[in-house]
């Protein structure tokens, strides 16, 4: 890793400035649209480029001001970036932070529903994604209060992950690779600062139920790799690939 950051907090409350890169144009507007992109972007790159490949073109899954897509781009390990939200305002900053990066035409920006306004024309080789991790906030938690109700900590019965797998195939080329960032995959309750309330309560250890999305979407599973313990949260890799029949 080129630096090492320290969080006393999960990385969606962190508002972080990388100062050694002067991405001072982030800062203003990380702490209401970064679903923690600004930290785990080091790890993705890492990752990345442990593969010895480069890509032509990566499309970041509920980008946000698409700061993990960015930070590959800037490193030449992809050659072209597509970033999609469902955050009207997230995108139009994230328009406004390429122009400043000057790399307006090697980005293509969209709003969308899960992958429901993609056009089926656009193609990746490497897909990447830092989703909603959260399956139904508590709201009596001292942090639940706050977050139970927000895109990018939850994912409500696990419907935008279902139409990421359901759809993301279509979109693949030959020998892609996905690579999903998730918490606490393999733990129904999730704790965090309050550890006696749950954080968080999902029906089922989380690994099980994306486990089958991917299966029943001839899609699989290269390894599951925790990269981090967030204050007591564990942080995990996802690595997939489209399954060859």
């Amino acid at each position: 890793m080129k630096k090492d950051i320290h969080l006393d907090m999960p990385s969606w409350m962190a508002d972080i400035l990388d100062q050694k890169n002067g991405e001072e144009y982030f800062k203003e507007h990380r702490s209401n649209l970064d679903g923690g992109g600004i930290y785990l972007k080091y790890f993705f790159l890492n990752e990345i480029k442990k593969s010895n490949r480069s890509f032509s073109k990566c499309f970041e899954w509920c980008a946000g001001l698409g700061e993990i897509g960015l930070k590959l781009l800037q490193e030449g390990v992809i050659e072209n970036l597509v970033l999609a939200d469902i955050n009207k305002v997230a995108i139009e900053k994230s328009i406004e932070i390429t122009k400043k990066m000057g790399l307006s035409n090697k980005v293509k920006h969209y709003i969308s529903d899960g992958l429901n306004d993609i056009p089926n024309t656009e193609k990746f080789d490497l897909v990447v994604g830092n989703p909603p991790n959260y399956f139904n906030i508590q709201k009596d938690h001292s942090l639940g209060k706050m977050f139970y109700a927000d895109l990018r900590p939850l994912d409500k019965g696990w419907k935008v992950h279902k139409n990421f797998y359901d759809n993301i195939s279509r979109y693949l080329t030959k020998d892609s690779l996905i690579l999903i960032e998730e918490v606490e995959l393999f733990k129904k309750e999730v704790f965090i600062v309050d550890r006696d309330i749950p954080y968080d309560i999902r029906p089922e250890e989380p690994i099980l139920t994306f486990s089958n999305m991917i299966k029943e979407n001839n899609l699989k599973i290269l390894d599951i790799k925790l990269i981090h313990n967030f204050d007591g949260i564990e942080c995990y890799f996802l690595k997939i690939c489209e399954h060859k029949v």
